[in-house]
């Protein structure tokens, strides 16, 4: 299946990045020999606020495919991308926001450059709760962790993220992801 296929895109994902979530795109150069490397935006910022339910992920999947497809990535990587992302939302509406408490957003950020090594796709998953001390979680691929329902969500972003960060504040948690589109 095609990801540019307008049968399996949601026309309200379409319809948000045509009318805001489409922010705006920048670059930075730097003349002279102030810059080491220079770095600049090869897309527009993206930005998505979802309900924190799982309901969303369905609009979830519609937005990446429609951004996917309009920046040409692979369906090799849009596929990695959408896994990532659905596993950050998750543990933002479970873990962050207290589970389908939709009086509270998931906000979604991505905003890609490109350096001498090639494109950098950043992504930002941000809930207003307290989240959970990430770098703590054992390895799922540990035996005493065969028969979980749940807990490896974090691990499979690792898989396919070549960075992760979360930050902590009073305001809510902030997953930082760093991808290579292809």
């Amino acid at each position: 299946m095609r990801i540019s296929s307008t049968a399996h895109r949601s026309d309200l994902a379409s319809e948000q990045i045509h009318r805001g979530a489409l922010i705006s795109g920048y670059g930075k150069t730097v003349a002279g020999n102030a810059c080491m490397r220079c770095i600049f935006s090869i897309m527009p910022v993206y930005d998505l606020k979802l309900a924190s339910s799982f309901d969303e992920c369905r609009k979830l999947r519609d937005y990446l495919a429609v951004m996917a497809d309009r920046e040409g990535f692979s369906q090799a990587f849009f596929e990695e991308l959408e896994l990532v992302v659905k596993e950050a939302f998750v543990n933002a509406v479970r873990h962050g926001n207290g589970a389908d408490n939709e009086d509270v957003p998931v906000m979604l950020h991505f905003d890609s450059f490109t350096d001498e090594s090639g494109s950098i796709l950043l992504i930002e998953v941000a809930d207003c709760g307290n989240g959970f001390a990430m770098y703590e979680i054992e390895n799922p691929a540990l035996s005493s962790h065969d028969m979980k329902l749940s807990g490896r969500g974090v691990f499979l972003i690792g898989c396919f993220a070549e960075f992760m960060d979360q930050v902590c504040d009073e305001t809510g948690c902030r997953l930082t992801l760093r991808m290579r589109p292809y």
